[in-house]
């Protein structure tokens, strides 16, 4: 059988497709024709080389799918940590009006500057007062958790104003104000309003007296 005849068989012959008559034919070809050899091993081995790279992939793909799970995994737990982290802050952040009852009050005067300190009961939060819609007269009381990683500057929460005189304060703005006996500031908790008298504030005797003598320290 001539060399052309034979090339053209091996394709079908590597695939399995010839009868087993033509098989032998071939094969007593190849093993007389050092050339059709050569070519038909070059040929088996470009046929074959998609065959190995399938099998390869076959066998790669489970590592890919561990890789998949594993990137997933990782996801997760950044997804997780991010909601316990802004979770944990939210905690730390949230403010609240405190309770009268949470809370001791103490008096202080430095010369003309009178103050009321407000320290709250439990050891775990921080005060601050807000005096609301910009008004000089009315203030808020809140109450926000410690945070570990920024621990505030202070505990407690302060009101105060300077006294030019028993009936005269300054203003935010560094106005003289004078007052009358219906003067008064307001501290608002979650419970209730106190409402403390400008002109007995200015002395500790009479703010004694015109306080609520219950949550005064």
């Amino acid at each position: 059988m001539k060399c052309d005849i034979i090339k053209d068989l091996l394709p079908s012959y590597i695939d399995g497709l010839t009868s087993e008559a033509s098989n032998e034919l071939i094969r007593e070809h190849l093993e007389s024709c050092s050339e059709c050899r050569s070519y038909y091993e070059e040929m088996k081995r470009e046929i074959t080389a998609p065959e190995i790279v399938a099998r390869n992939k076959k066998e790669i793909r489970p590592f890919r799918k561990w890789k998949r799970r594993i990137w997933k995994a990782v996801g997760i737990t950044a997804a997780v940590c991010v909601l316990v982290f802004g979770g944990w802050m939210y905690h730390f952040e949230k403010t609240w009006l405190v309770d009268s009852g949470d809370v001791t009050f103490e008096y202080e005067k430095n010369g003309e500057v009178v103050t009321l300190k407000i320290i709250p009961k439990n050891e775990k939060v921080h005060l601050s007062g807000a005096f609301y819609d910009n008004k000089e007269f009315e203030a808020d009381i809140q109450a926000q958790w410690d945070n570990p990683l920024n621990r505030p500057l202070q505990k407690n929460a302060y009101v105060g104003y300077t006294y030019v005189d028993e009936d005269t304060i300054l203003t935010r703005s560094g106005e003289e104000m004078d007052l009358d006996e219906d003067d008064c500031f307001e501290i608002r908790f979650a419970d209730r309003t106190v409402k403390v008298n400008l002109q007995a504030f200015g002395n500790e005797e009479t703010w004694r007296q015109a306080f609520d003598p219950a949550i005064v320290k």
